[in-house]
């Protein structure tokens, strides 16, 4: 394992964040670190897209007592979470369909269908010989914008 270099978890979050949206032509992924500030952009281009994300990402991310802003340019106001999500991954190579179902006795789920996509990029796992964070783009979405409500990320069936 020579030359095994560290990689903080701001960085892996980072990471996630750019995997999902890698391919999109609307979404640019940019980091800001300074000493004391550290933040994620994402520069949109449509505004009910950058409405989506504003709604959907988290403004922060703590990873022990280092904070990491997430900020998106441009926002607007839009309605429901399918429809978010809708607008949020128009164009995004990366997800295969978004889809709602009714729930016995009312309500309904909504599932975010992943591209059957392997994701990797450097990280400090000590698990992994060479120093790679490998994970589906569901697990990478699921770590991204967290646990919602009757909302489901899963992949694409092969």
């Amino acid at each position: 394992m020579d030359g095994m270099k560290k990689s903080p978890p701001w960085e892996t979050f980072y990471n996630e964040v750019k995997s999902l949206f890698d391919g999109d032509a609307d979404v640019k992924v940019t980091k800001e670190y300074a000493d004391d500030h550290k933040c994620i952009v994402l520069y949109v281009h449509g505004e009910d897209k950058a409405d989506a994300l504003t709604r959907l990402l988290p403004q922060c991310r703590l990873f022990g007592n280092v904070g990491v802003d997430i900020v998106v340019k441009p926002a607007n106001d839009v309605q429901g979470i399918a429809d978010l999500f809708e607008k949020a991954f128009d164009g995004n190579p990366n997800v295969n369909a978004i889809t709602s179902a009714a729930l016995p006795g009312g309500g309904s789920v909504s599932y975010v269908v992943m591209a059957d996509k392997i994701v990797q990029f450097y990280d400090d796992d000590l698990t992994s010989y060479c120093g790679a964070k490998t994970m589906l783009m569901e697990d990478a979405a699921k770590d991204v914008f967290g646990e919602i409500n009757w909302v489901y990320f899963c992949t694409q069936k092969i």
